[in-house]
């Protein structure tokens, strides 16, 4: 059986969008990317079919898709990594044990307070490690999603 392939470039921008608020999916067939919050997926998953037909024409699309990712096999969507599993704030913490003593220490402590997201990005720009951030971002998701094809037994298409 061949592998479905999926281009990583895609993967990676499906990855930038993934957030404890946002799933993240791929259609298998058109390899196109879906996002939807997590209270819409909560939302969608026990609909009455009164409450079904009471949805707009775009709700009822999203609600399709949940009951395809929830009740059908195989399933026409992969889900990309969740926040959980991807862990940004953990890339962010790795990335600045990779900077000189005063840099790391400093980033370190910005990054375990209120608002570390904001204070990250703040910081690079001050220190002009935007260039570096990205290039380790890169690489950080990349080996995120070569495990996730080896869980999906699926290929990635290096451009």
């Amino acid at each position: 059986m061949i592998k479905q392939s999926y281009k990583v470039k895609a993967l990676l921008e499906g990855l930038d969008m993934v957030s404890p608020d946002f799933e993240v999916f791929i259609h298998k067939k058109i390899k196109k990317l879906f996002t939807m919050t997590s209270d819409e997926f909560m939302r969608y998953e026990c609909l009455s079919v009164d409450e079904f037909n009471a949805l707009e024409p775009w709700e009822k699309k999203q609600a399709k898709m949940v009951e395809d990712i929830l009740y059908t096999e195989p399933c026409t969507y992969l889900k990309l990594s969740n926040a959980h599993t991807l862990n940004k704030h953990q890339i962010m913490v790795d990335f600045a044990l990779t900077l000189p003593y005063g840099l790391s220490e400093a980033l370190l402590q910005m990054l375990h307070h209120k608002g570390a997201f904001s204070e990250f990005k703040h910081f690079i720009h001050k220190h002009l490690l935007v260039n570096d951030w990205y290039q380790y971002k890169k690489q950080a998701f990349m080996k995120k999603l070569a495990d996730w094809a080896v869980l999906n037994d699926i290929e990635i298409e290096y451009e």
